[in-house]
């Protein structure tokens, strides 16, 4: 993702690309339980019709006391389960569903501003302070702190440091890159194999290849 064949317009267009996809995914599974929650009221209704209909049927004949009781019940029972089963299943599952997209929205945009300013190689202090300003306020603090004792709860906070390290990692592989090439310059300027910095520069350059990942 960091290879220097991605321009920054291009990790811009395909992190947005991938954003946009989960979200519609989620968006679509909250539509479609928000879809359902409307149906159960609707048979509750039916029912509670169905009963209102024998009630009204029995009136006034034999055992009609008896009659109008049960239907009653009847309607009251198709009504509530249709109202408990609307707003005590599927509306709930469908807020929680809505919660979840915002929520991984955000996390895919925090990891796409993070990437990002890694691509413009922007100065480690720069690069935590502008991905702790996204987080709330309580956990900004613990999103700058590094050392290992602190308990991260966050997700975005553990991006940030996942972040941070990934960045030092870069950062000390490019230099070593540097040092090597520097190295093999120098070696090849040595006028013949005796000279005396030649194993010098010859062990300089095995360590530093040991470091570049």
């Amino acid at each position: 993702m960091f290879e220097t064949t991605y321009t920054y317009e291009d990790l811009t267009n395909i992190l947005e690309d991938r954003v946009t996809a989960f979200k519609k995914k989620y968006q679509q599974d909250a539509k479609i339980l928000n879809a359902i929650a409307k149906y159960p009221p609707a048979f509750g209704l039916l029912g509670a019709t169905t009963g209102m209909i024998a009630m009204m049927t029995n009136l006034g004949g034999p055992g009609g006391t008896t009659a109008i009781g049960q239907s009653m019940a009847v309607a009251l029972i198709a009504t509530f389960w249709g109202i408990a089963t609307a707003n005590f299943i599927f509306l709930p599952l469908s807020d929680n569903a809505q919660k979840a997209y915002v929520s991984d929205e955000f996390t895919r945009n925090f990891i796409k501003e993070g990437i990002l300013l890694i691509k413009k190689d922007t100065a480690q202090k720069v690069f935590i302070e502008r991905l702790s300003s996204m987080l709330p306020l309580e956990e900004r603090v613990e999103a700058k702190t590094s050392t290992a004792t602190v308990s991260i709860s966050s997700i975005q906070s553990n991006i940030i440091q996942i972040f941070s390290k990934t960045k030092s990692s870069i950062e000390s592989n490019a230099q070593a890159k540097n040092d090597l090439e520097n190295n093999q310059a120098m070696r090849s300027s040595q006028v013949t194999n005796n000279s005396p910095n030649k194993d010098i520069l010859n062990f300089k350059e095995a360590t530093l290849k040991k470091k570049i990942k």
